[in-house]
């Protein structure tokens, strides 16, 4: 059971990854390969032929990459986990812009710590701690075709989970809540920091629906606390932070199906999630990723 409960919630983008942490000695790793996709953003309510509710950048922006994980159990309570991608991201309509210029680098690199403070019943308890920067794409933080903001943030979260039997097989599900605080890039007289800090709720129900196969939905948002409504003129006055100037919000929901380790195999999943809500923030966004893992070492139960 703890092997399986390790194959879910960590292969899409911001997907739960649950109170259960890694058996001591254990380093579970893994690779995923995504795709992530918009062109309209949400603009103070404005409407477009092209977007209906938002408006169109000039081209689709579209981001490919590979991302990898890594974590390890301390002990029966404690684990630590890396994270790492190395993306691409470009206009599908070639332009001379700088602001639509490809870029490749690597995107926010992720650290935690985190325990397991015990349970109630059948639901677990876990909280975490973490750092996540944006030091190595800074430069081009300002473009359209940006890896992320370029900022050093720390993060807290707890996270919620259970599993249980529903009908002949077994489900899991988990939540995690999490605070960013985020280190500023500049300080405006109207907007205070920049960027403003973040809230993160992401959830999972997964169900095996056969002994070697699950699916499973998904949803992730996050809320910026503070910050400017999308004026594509208004927000070129804070430079290369214009992005991380605005008072962003996102909604995703998705789906995944996971094939589970067994013997030497790797666990798989392909995953998929798409915007539903956004502010100040792209409508469309749609994300993919085909993702596989191994446990090594440890104690397997």
């Amino acid at each position: 059971m703890t092997l399986l409960l390790l194959s879910l919630g960590t292969l899409t983008a911001m997907a739960s990854e649950g109170p259960w942490t890694t058996p001591k000695g254990m380093h579970n790793v893994y690779a995923g390969l995504y795709l992530e996709q918009f062109r309209c953003f949400e603009a103070k309510g404005a409407q477009s032929a092209e977007c209906g509710n938002g408006l169109p950048v000039s081209s689709p922006v579209q981001q490919t990459g590979v991302k990898l994980f890594y974590r390890y159990g301390l002990s029966g309570n404690w684990d630590i986990a890396i994270s790492a991608p190395f993306a691409r991201s470009r206009t599908l309509e070639e332009s001379d812009q700088p602001m639509a210029q490809p870029t490749t680098g690597v995107g926010l690199v992720q650290s935690r710590i985190r325990r397991r403070l015990g349970s109630a019943g059948p639901v677990d308890f876990s909280a975490s701690a973490g750092v996540r920067t944006g030091a190595f794409h800074r430069k081009t933080r300002g473009r359209l075709t940006n890896l992320g903001e370029g900022t050093t943030d720390l993060a807290g979260t707890f996270s919620t989970g259970m599993t249980g039997v529903l009908g002949p097989r077994f489900f899991n599900t988990s939540t995690d809540v999490s605070f960013y605080y985020r280190f500023p890039l500049q300080v405006d007289d109207a907007l205070g920091a920049i960027p403003g800090n973040e809230l993160h709720v992401s959830g999972v129900f997964d169900y095996a629906v056969f002994s070697r196969m699950g699916m499973g939905v998904s949803v992730d948002a996050f809320h910026r606390l503070s910050g400017a409504d999308l004026d594509f003129g208004e927000i070129s006055r804070f430079g290369d932070d214009r992005w991380a100037a605005l008072a962003a919000s996102q909604v995703k929901v998705g789906g995944r199906v996971m094939l589970y380790a067994q013997g030497a195999m790797p666990y798989l999943q392909l995953g998929a999630q798409r915007a539903v809500w956004a502010k100040n923030n792209p409508t469309d966004s749609t994300f993919v990723e085909f993702a596989l893992g191994y446990d090594l070492g440890g104690r397997k139960q």
